[in-house]
C-alpha cells in the first residue's frame, strides 16, 4: 500500500455524494485530499499551484469529460505530471481511454480496489 501521508490526491467527479465519499475515505486513510466537481475545476486548481501526486477523475462528466482532464494535464509543461487513476461505470469508456491514464477502476470498486491502483501507479 502507499505511504498515504506523503500523498494528495486531486478526485474529481461531477457526482457530489461520490466525489465527498471518495474524499472522506481517502482523508481517513490518512490521505491529502484535493475535490473537483469538473474537469474544468481541477484544471483551475492545477493552474493555481496544486501539485497532486495523482488524479482520481471519473470519465464520464458535463463539459470536459475524464479524458480530456487526462490530455490537458499529459500536456502540461510545468515540470510536474501526476498519476492518472481513471474510473468510470462504463467499461468500453475505460478501454477506450487506451494508455492515457496509469490505473483504471470500474465503479462500484471497492477501497481496496482504489488503494491497490494508487499503489499501482506510483509504484511505476
Amino acid at each position: 500500500m502507499p505511504e498515504s501521508s506523503r500523498h494528495l490526491v486531486l478526485v474529481v467527479d461531477d457526482d457530489l455524494v461520490v466525489l465527498d465519499g471518495l474524499c472522506a475515505l481517502l482523508r481517513a486513510r490518512g490521505f491529502e485530499v484535493a475535490g473537483a466537481c469538473s474537469a474544468d475545476e481541477a484544471i483551475a486548481l492545477l493552474d493555481r499551484g496544486l501539485q497532486p501526486d495523482a488524479i482520481l477523475t471519473d470519465l464520464n462528466m458535463p463539459g470536459q469529460s475524464g479524458g480530456e482532464l487526462a490530455d490537458s494535464v499529459r500536456g502540461r509543461h510545468d515540470g510536474h505530471c501526476p498519476s492518472i487513476v481513471a474510473m468510470s461505470a462504463c467499461r468500453r469508456s475505460l478501454e477506450a481511454l487506451d494508455s492515457r491514464a496509469d490505473a483504471k477502476l470500474l465503479k462500484p470498486f471497492d477501497l481496496e480496489g482504489l488503494l491497490q491502483a494508487l499503489a499501482q501507479v506510483w509504484a511505476l
